[in-house]
């Protein structure tokens, strides 16, 4: 899983990406308040054989803050 960041206006963000070269589909796992994306650390190795895996901390939560 790599690690990456986006420079956004308010701060930023913070996502981790595992990606498949033989499949041109893709997930991206988005948490709900008060969590971060450590929620899907079980879905993770059954979703990455077959799908490209985004997962993001949403502005002010994680690691992506301060916001």
């Amino acid at each position: 899983m790599r690690h990456k960041t986006i420079l956004a206006q308010g701060g930023t963000v913070h996502y981790w990406i595992i990606r498949n070269e033989n499949v041109s589909d893709c997930i991206v796992f988005t948490h709900g308040a008060t969590a971060d994306h450590t929620m899907f650390e079980k879905q993770i190795p059954y979703f990455s054989g077959n799908y490209t895996i985004i997962l993001w901390d949403v502005p002010m939560h994680g690691l992506s803050r301060p916001y």
